[in-house]
């Protein structure tokens, strides 16, 4: 019969779990290794299914103590059975394993969120044990590599003088922790793992580790990326280490919440040292270790934690950095196409000279053109007299053509004037209206194009040029770049 909830306020949604957060269709067969300590040696057993795990363990009454039992057991689980009769109901019953932690075991995505937890079991009227659990990621698997699964770790610390020994279940532990902890095991130190939170300070250390081991891997990737520019940097590569440096900035992000939330573990776990020590009646001399190391692997996560935000932000100056090159290198060729511009625009002046003389020389010559067409006048013409000698006789109302010739020009001069400026106010009303005020004048003189090592000479001109009206506080110099250096 399972054991009631110690806490049912948040143990009583556990036991019950939803549908579509299990896989009811895969099946699950116990794998479980088994490490127990006692004072005098230690008994190791691999690879125990159910029914193996019930031969060790026999059957004990509600009433009944184990003789002898273990200082130590550490259950490393590989799977786990779930079901009326199995072996996760079996760790309740026989060990008290708490509802929420065979719920992370059971949907370990639901479990990402779990909190550190501790519980004080009393009995008698007096604290037994000191019971939690917590969970951590163990690192980040590289792409070839397989899914590196979170931790999630139930104890029970014995708070008794004897009678009862302190038990870990540990699911998915990560090899490189459980061969040290089974090597420590196995050698002559092997009391050692008595000591309260010893088995946490392996689990701590290998993940610290191994999240050292990716903070460096993922420094050396930021540093290919922190040297000088290559003078060849065209916008695809440009894009491509951007896109490389965005990965990076994700990365770090990444590394620095999970760091942070191994800084929270740590400091869980020297909260529960401190209350183990509180209820313990007796302490060993070989304590104050445990805290020792727990005290140099905060301070270690700590410095880590700091590098990483380190990392993070240099990644940002990095995308920055890149981002402000591509704007100078287009900043470049805008000013390059600017002044081609100019000098098109000087080109364009002088033929618009051109063509303004040449229509007024056209209106000079036009009114004379139309009245002599209009009412065929002939003021000159040519007679032979009688000695065969040609003469030029000229029309005595020749005075005619010039009276009305110079009136009708200067008419069509005077039009044409009106008309001009008639246009131009039209044209000014119109850039009033958009904020443009007239009368600037744009000067070039000698534009230098330094973008391809060569200078171009354009003459001094000066034309009038529409600006946009600027108020005392914008009125400033105008300054052209014509190259960039990035240091």
């Amino acid at each position: 019969m399972d054991q009631p909830c110690s806490h049912p306020e948040i143990e009583s949604r556990s036991l019950i779990s939803p549908p579509h957060l299990v896989d009811d269709k895969a099946k699950h067969r116990s794998l479980i290794d088994l490490l127990e300590v006692y004072s005098d040696h230690v008994v190791q057993k691999k690879q125990l299914d159910h029914a193996e795990l019930l031969d060790h363990f026999p059957e004990i009454g509600e009433h009944e103590e184990v003789e002898y039992p273990p200082a130590l057991r550490v259950f490393f689980i590989g799977d786990l059975e779930f079901g009326a009769g199995q072996t996760a109901s079996w760790f309740r019953q026989r060990f008290g394993v708490s509802p929420l932690f065979l719920e992370c075991v059971r949907a370990p995505r639901n479990g990402v969120t779990i909190g550190n937890a501790s519980f004080l079991r009393r009995g008698q009227g007096r604290c037994t044990s000191l019971d939690g659990i917590y969970r951590y990621s163990p690192g980040l698997a590289a792409p070839d590599e397989p899914a590196r699964p979170p931790v999630h770790v139930w104890f029970s610390l014995s708070c008794l003088e004897s009678g009862v020994g302190s038990t870990y279940l540990i699911h998915k532990c990560p090899e490189d922790a459980k061969e040290f902890i089974l090597s420590c095991a196995q050698g002559p130190d092997f009391r050692s793992l008595l000591r309260p939170l010893s088995v946490d300070m392996f689990l701590a250390e290998d993940c610290i580790q191994k999240w050292s081991d990716r903070v460096a891997q993922t420094r050396r990737d930021l540093l290919q990326f922190e040297g000088p520019l290559e003078s060849d940097m065209d916008h695809e590569k440009t894009e491509k280490a951007v896109e490389s440096l965005y990965q990076l900035s994700q990365l770090f992000q990444i590394i620095r919440d999970v760091v942070a939330d191994v800084q929270d573990q740590l400091e869980f776990l020297s909260a529960v040292f401190n209350q183990k020590r509180d209820q313990t009646i007796a302490q060993s001399l070989q304590d104050g270790s445990v805290s020792e190391s727990l005290q140099f692997l905060i301070s270690k996560n700590q410095i880590m934690l700091r590098w990483v935000k380190n990392y993070t932000e240099r990644t940002q100056v990095q995308i920055s950095r890149f981002f402000n090159h591509a704007t100078q290198k287009d900043n470049a060729v805008n000013v390059n196409i600017s002044q081609l511009t100019s000098k098109i625009a000087v080109s364009t002046q002088k033929d618009s000279s051109a063509m303004i003389t040449m229509a007024a020389v056209t209106m000079v010559f036009l009114p004379g053109s139309f009245v002599s067409a209009l009412f065929s006048t002939v003021f000159f013409d040519t007679a032979e007299n009688r000695s065969g000698n040609v003469s030029l006789l000229v029309h005595p109302q020749w005075w005619l053509f010039p009276a009305i010739v110079i009136p009708l020009t200067i008419a069509v001069f005077l039009i044409w004037i009106v008309w001009w400026q008639i246009r131009n106010q039209m044209a000014l009303a119109g850039l009033s209206r958009a904020g443009f005020s007239m009368g600037s004048t744009l000067q070039l003189n000698k534009i230098s194009i330094h973008g391809r090592g060569e200078e171009t000479d354009v003459e001094k001109v000066e034309y009038p040029y529409a600006v946009p009206a600027l108020s005392s506080a914008d009125n400033t110099s105008p300054r052209a770049v014509y190259g960039y250096r990035f240091e």
